[in-house]
């Protein structure tokens, strides 16, 4: 083959009004040329090369490289520049290419697994890649056309794809962007809802960050079984609690989207787990299995405390009139469920020790009975009882009174003999 020269000019051109200052990268044969920088680019050039330009900043959008002389110089062209695609499906990308001598080899590979190659200068063919074993698959439909399909798509495939070739003397391996691939999985979302008392009328959709193309088919899950009736991205019903939700797309149920459901029965704990005294920092945690996520809110009888994501509640310096029951309340866009905690604090008088054995004696002198003795030692002396508050008093428990009245009644009768 022989290699011709002729003078040419190019002119870097766009559809689009560009400002008057900017500046233009341009690529020979996909490798940046370093000292042009205008909108225009003249010369001696071989008929063997290609030519593209870039609006400097915009170099993700450069224009498909041209040939100065003819149609059989140097090029690679991408079919897409990206490709959106669901997670589990197949996907095609295509490119055209030419070159001004016979091809010796060529091969798809991805720019961004160099750790893969045996030489960090030498792309790899993808089909010898552990991670696409079995996956992928070079089409040749028509000269002068390459098709990398890739099947079973996971959220590791998304990257830029390039094409290669090899001939005697040159070699195409352009810094130009190649077909960059995204991944994505499903989500079920929730479109409107209406919560009634007994259940929740939802309508939900299969919804992903691609914008598919063409008609698709969907597969609807309720509680593990397959919604007859249903193959569109949207889903109409009725919902009860309990339920589970979710979404695949026809022909790859195996790569569905995550399950949707309301909050699960909230575990609830009291922290620190042992005896509660007043003054004392407790912590109060609730927790559901939910998703999405859900949002927790603290009750004290029908008082709302706190509302947040993270489900926990702090009470600092605890008094009695703290003690009681709190409830939490588990919620997302599915439904509600909600438990609760009771807490005690131990509160405590301030008699000082030393007084004890004087209003023992007192007491003996004025013969008052053994159980006033009692009630009256449970509310004066310096030891600790379960108390909680009832209409602004605090009271004894019984049970723990009942406890210290043997201890009292020993004591009370050494002091009368």
């Amino acid at each position: 083959l022989h290699v011709s020269t002729r003078w040419a000019q190019l002119e870097c051109l766009s559809s689009c009004r560009l400002p008057s200052h900017s500046y233009y990268i341009w690529y020979k044969n996909g490798q940046q040329i370093q000292s042009q920088t205008s909108s225009t680019n003249s010369g001696n050039f071989n008929s063997a090369d290609s030519f593209s330009c870039a609006v400097e900043g915009h170099e993700d959008f450069p224009s498909p490289p041209v040939c100065v002389d003819g149609q059989t110089c140097n090029r690679v062209i991408y079919t897409d520049r990206s490709i959106c695609a669901f997670k589990g499906s197949s996907v095609d990308i295509s490119c055209t290419y030419s070159s001004f001598e016979t091809i010796r080899s060529k091969v798809w590979f991805s720019p961004e697994r160099p750790h893969q190659w045996q030489s960090p200068s030498q792309p790899e063919d993808l089909s010898e890649d552990s991670q696409f074993a079995g996956r992928v698959q070079v089409l040749e439909s028509e000269t002068g056309r390459s098709t990398l399909r890739i099947t079973d798509l996971t959220e590791s495939d998304s990257a830029q794809y390039h094409f290669k070739f090899t001939t005697r003397s040159f070699e195409w391996r352009s810094s130009l962007p190649g077909t960059t691939l995204t991944v994505t999985a499903l989500q079920v979302q929730v479109s409107r809802i209406t919560v009634h008392q007994s259940d929740t009328e939802a309508e939900l959709k299969c919804h992903s960050s691609c914008s598919p193309a063409g008609r698709l088919s969907y597969v609807w899950f309720k509680n593990g079984r397959k919604v007859r009736g249903v193959e569109t991205s949207s889903f109409k019903g009725r919902v009860y609690p309990g339920d589970i939700i979710s979404c695949a797309l026809k022909g790859h149920e195996n790569y569905g989207s995550p399950p949707v459901y309301a909050p699960k029965l909230p575990s609830v704990s009291v922290s620190p787990s042992a005896e509660i005294v007043e003054g004392s920092s407790v912590t109060l945690t609730c927790s559901s299995d939910a998703n999405p996520a859900a949002n927790y809110t603290w009750y004290k009888k029908n008082y709302k405390l706190l509302q947040s994501p993270e489900g926990s509640y702090y009470l600092t310096s605890i008094s009695s009139e703290d003690g009681g029951n709190y409830s939490c309340k588990a919620q997302n866009q599915h439904g509600q469920t909600s438990s609760s905690v009771f807490i005690g604090v131990q509160c405590e008088s301030h008699i000082p020790p030393k007084s004890y054995m004087l209003v023992l004696k007192l007491m003996s002198m004025v013969h008052i009975s053994k159980l006033a003795l009692n009630m009256f030692l449970c509310l004066l002396l310096d030891i600790k009882f379960l108390c909680f508050a009832h209409q602004g008093h605090q009271i004894c428990s019984w049970k723990h009174f009942i406890k210290q009245t043997l201890f009292f009644t020993m004591i009370y009768s050494i002091t009368i003999i």
